[in-house]
Parts: C-alpha cells; sequence; structure tokens
C-alpha cells in the first residue's frame, strides 16, 4: 500500500517547488525512483531566469528532506541554485543532486565546439542540448570569438562573421538550442604546418529569456 503526499514549498518571491512523494514498506532500502526539475509545462530545465516556475517533483521509498544552495556566478551575473535532494530510512540515506542556473533576462554564452579538418576547411559542429537550454531562450546577436572568419549555420540560416567581435543580427529570434556548425578556411601557413591548426572555433551569443 502506498500513501502519496503533495507538499509545496516556496523557495522565492518568484517561484514554488512542489513535491510529489510516495512512501513504500516493501524495501528496507531508500529509493529515489525519480527526481525531475520541470517548468510549468512538464520540459525538464538545466537554465532559466528569475522570472520562470520552477517544479521539482520526486518519488521516492524513505523520508525525503530537499536541501537549497545557492551561488552567484558572476561571469554571467546569474545564480546557481543547486538542489540535493536526501531520502533516508532504516538509518541509510541515498541522495541525488541536480543543479539549476538562473539567467538574467539577456546574458552572453559562448558556444564552443571542437574542430576537424575537412579538406581545406576546418568545421565544428554539435548541438546545443535542448534538455539543459529547454526552449526558453533565443537569439539577439552572435560575434566571432575565433580570431578568424567564420560561415556560421544554425536554424536554417547561413552568416558570414569577420575576425573581430562585432555582433552581428543574422540569427536573431532563432532558439538557442539545436545544431550549430561553424566552418572557417585554412590558412597558407595552416595548410603547410595543421599543427597550427585551433582545436576549438567559438562564437559568443547574446540570448534573450522568451517570456509565455
Amino acid at each position: 500500500m502506498y500513501l502519496e503526499e503533495k507538499r509545496c514549498i516556496p523557495i522565492s518571491s518568484f517561484f514554488f517547488l512542489f513535491a510529489s512523494v510516495v512512501f513504500g514498506s516493501c524495501s528496507c532500502k531508500p529509493v529515489i525512483n525519480s527526481f525531475k526539475v520541470t517548468t510549468h509545462d512538464t520540459t525538464q530545465v538545466r537554465r532559466m531566469t528569475a522570472d520562470d516556475t520552477l517544479k521539482v517533483t520526486w518519488d521516492v521509498k524513505g523520508k525525503p528532506t530537499l536541501l537549497l544552495n545557492e551561488t552567484e556566478l558572476p561571469d554571467s551575473g546569474g545564480k546557481m541554485l543547486e538542489m540535493t535532494l536526501v531520502v533516508e530510512k532504516n538509518g541509510k540515506e541515498v541522495n541525488q543532486v541536480v543543479q539549476v542556473e538562473m539567467l538574467p533576462k539577456n546574458t552572453i554564452t559562448a558556444i564552443a565546439f571542437n574542430t576537424e579538418l575537412r579538406g581545406d576547411t576546418l568545421v565544428a559542429e554539435d548541438d546545443k542540448n535542448p534538455g539543459v537550454w529547454g526552449d526558453r531562450f533565443e537569439v539577439l546577436s552572435v560575434s566571432n570569438a575565433s580570431g578568424r572568419p567564420l560561415s556560421v549555420t544554425h536554424a536554417n540560416r547561413t552568416a558570414s562573421l569577420d575576425r573581430d567581435s562585432t555582433p552581428s543580427p543574422a540569427f536573431a529570434g532563432t532558439p538557442i538550442e539545436g545544431r550549430w556548425i561553424f566552418k572557417s578556411l585554412l590558412t597558407g601557413a595552416e595548410k603547410a604546418d595543421h599543427s597550427l591548426l585551433p582545436e576549438r572555433l567559438t562564437i559568443n551569443t547574446t540570448i534573450t529569456y522568451k517570456r509565455r
């Protein structure tokens, strides 16, 4: 027989945590079946803003305690919220940690990928994970942080970025998540000596929170 209990725990003036706890008597050890951090539409996130609502749910066997720790992040101007779920039963204890970065409404984040050589072109491509970013941030502008000309493709758009760091609105309105592809032609010196090739290509993106 299981007893299901729902609790609402205020964390600050701008969001609440909701916990669903399931106790069971069939095991002598504490168990964490699930521990999820989502937004109000059930999308799991690892980054959000202070204007958003955070929902935390868990399914455990044992006595749960939720520990919260908030750390300032000077580089982004945001905060890191660390949530530790501790479950105790019969003198034994298990725990699981989830971290969520709380960003300002507008912030700058770097996108950097490892390079590979394809002919006479350096290519760096990968996905910005929606499991980390959700679908709540969109691009305002991008700038080159690689010190060399880049061709950037994202969200069915392609733009050329000069070697300087001048912001470009070429990807304004596109989501931060999804596939990004960076390409850069080799210089004459790099063609002669591959040891000069950079290991990563990087751009900086200014992103904003999409209010629902």
